[in-house]
């Protein structure tokens, strides 16, 4: 279920926060773009899946991470994650 469309580097970042909270979350498409097709990357939105079941509790920390990026909150920690 997609729960974000984002460009290519917010969705990443998402998708692995959602990791870190024990949610699989998926890009699709699945691959970053390559050199060849970076102006893509800019323009061209990428979707965060989540399993349904899942969908609920990756939109709630989606939130909270986007609250504290809006705060000024956000830090990544050493270990990569936000």
């Amino acid at each position: 279920m997609e729960i974000a469309s984002l460009p290519w580097q917010d969705a990443f970042l998402l998708a692995g926060t959602l990791r870190s909270s024990g949610i699989e979350a998926f890009l699709d498409p699945p691959d970053p773009p390559s050199a060849f097709t970076y102006g893509d990357i800019l323009r061209r939105p990428y979707k965060v899946l989540v399993r349904r079941d899942d969908a609920e509790e990756a939109r709630s920390v989606a939130a909270e991470v986007a609250a504290e990026v809006a705060r000024g909150d956000a830090e990544m920690t050493e270990e990569g994650e936000w």
